[in-house]
């Protein structure tokens, strides 16, 4: 994904090289406007989204990115998250808590490039409890080094599947 937007913008900044010469000021000006036009749809697109998209930055371990969803399970603002990117652990659920942070750690010391998946509850500071599926992909620097980790979080869909199983065995209970 990080590849292919290098790609664009690379290919953005030559046909406007190519088609007047600019000098480095206005380089770097037309690719900050490019950056920032790339960086605005994507938040876009992400805050529109049901599902949680999160980008955390690997060294140091940094929270880059985390859509509106996350206050919505959470209970807590994005900004609290970003000042402390450890915070989102405190709120799993503690019979899910050690086990998450074992898979999240050992993934991210380990620089795998591939992706897991993983299943958890949160404890909403408002009360509710979501449950979450974790589907986390690792991002790679152009060496092949791992850069972060985006991961796509549903809430909604086990939500469902528990409701469906809740109705299911009450059907046969009756």
């Amino acid at each position: 994904m990080a590849r292919e937007d290098d790609e664009v913008l690379e290919e953005k900044l030559l046909e406007n090289k190519s088609s007047r010469d600019l000098n480095g000021e206005e380089e770097r000006r037309l690719l900050e406007t490019l950056l920032s036009e790339s960086e605005t749809s994507f938040r876009d697109v992400s805050d529109r989204s049901d599902n949680l998209i999160w980008y955390v930055l690997s060294r140091p371990e940094n929270v880059f990115y985390v859509n509106k969803v996350f206050t919505t399970i959470w209970g807590i603002s994005r900004e609290e998250l970003y000042k402390n990117p450890r915070l989102w652990l405190t709120l799993i659920h503690k019979d899910d808590r050690a086990d998450v942070e074992k898979k999240f750690d050992s993934w991210l010391s380990s620089g795998s490039v591939g992706k897991y998946m993983t299943e958890y509850r949160v404890i909403n500071v408002g009360g509710p409890v979501h449950w979450v599926r974790d589907v986390v992909t690792a991002i790679l620097n152009k060496d092949g080094t791992l850069r972060g980790t985006l991961g796509i979080g549903d809430h909604g869909i086990l939500e469902k599947e528990r409701v469906n199983l809740t109705e299911a065995l009450e059907h046969d209970l009756l």
